[in-house]
């Protein structure tokens, strides 16, 4: 009596149905999050800090005004600023921008320089190679090591590796 009633007929047919498309969903989600993890920087536990600040500094550079049109006189004057004024106030501007923006280049080549630095070292750390954290700083558009460092080759490397 009971297999006559219609959703007794096809609880089997359902329940194959409900977890066939729950494993579905479960893989795609898991295909996705592979994806995401493998391939979004931000999620990179040796990235993200740096990534971080970048994010902070196109926010400030982006806040910047490239130009003026403030005339710098008093409210209650009815005076029509000159050319030469405004153009004296826009190369002003133009300097103080200038110098701004050549600040914010220096510090974004040496985040990234660093994160590089610090991404190569637990990479080569992670995969066996023995190798001394440099002591290393960037300045004005190149890497300089406090101590002497030595060149090593690949083949080097590999051979500190094998041992």
């Amino acid at each position: 009596k009971l297999k006559d009633i219609t959703f007794f007929k096809r609880f089997q047919l359902w329940k194959v149905f409900y977890f066939w498309n729950k494993f579905l969903r479960k893989r795609k989600n898991d295909k996705c999050r592979r994806f995401l993890r493998d391939n979004l920087y931000m999620l990179n536990p040796r990235l993200r800090p740096s990534l971080t600040k970048l994010q902070l500094l196109c926010f400030e550079i982006s806040r910047t005004s490239l130009f003026s049109i403030d005339d710098m006189r008093p409210p209650d004057s009815i005076q029509t600023q000159t050319l030469s004024n405004f153009l004296q106030q826009q190369e002003n501007l133009f300097d103080t921008v200038d110098q701004f923006l050549e600040a914010k280049h220096q510090e974004v080549r040496r985040i990234v320089a660093n994160a590089c630095q610090n991404d190569l070292h637990t990479f080569l750390v992670e995969n066996g190679f023995k190798h001394e954290q440099k002591d290393v700083r960037y300045e004005e558009g190149k890497l300089k090591s406090i101590r002497p460092q030595e060149k090593t080759s690949h083949a080097e490397h590999a051979a500190k590796r094998t041992k």
